[in-house]
């Protein structure tokens, strides 16, 4: 069996990045590994396991946020698109009468 690899975890200041910049950083520190064969391993000190799952955890908070924010502009898109109809339903509403000021609804009850 070969000798463990031990590769310290040089991690930058993560202090504010982004998702896509925090997977980027996750990848490039695992990048030197890539070659590694099926019987070696690498060892990892607490300090790194801890500091890597802050890393995680804090990308997982960027995309919960993210997350809800496009979820907030797809609502926000879906109302746009509501307004219009609402909006083009009532001018022709009040374009079908005209002279007549108040707007009755037909809900399809009695004529």
């Amino acid at each position: 069996m070969a000798q463990p690899r031990r590769r310290g975890l040089l991690m930058r200041a993560a202090q504010s990045f982004s998702l896509s910049g925090g997977l980027q950083m996750l990848s490039d520190t695992f990048a030197p590994h890539r070659d590694i064969a099926e019987d070696e391993t690498v060892v990892l000190g607490g300090e790194e396991v801890r500091s890597l799952l802050k890393i995680i955890r804090t990308l997982r908070h960027l995309a919960i946020l993210q997350e809800r924010e496009l979820g907030a502009l797809r609502r926000l898109d879906d109302a746009r698109e509501l307004r219009k109809v609402v909006s083009s339903e009532l001018k022709a509403a009040v374009e079908s009468r005209p002279g007549d000021n108040v707007i009755r609804p037909d809900f399809g009850g009695k004529p």
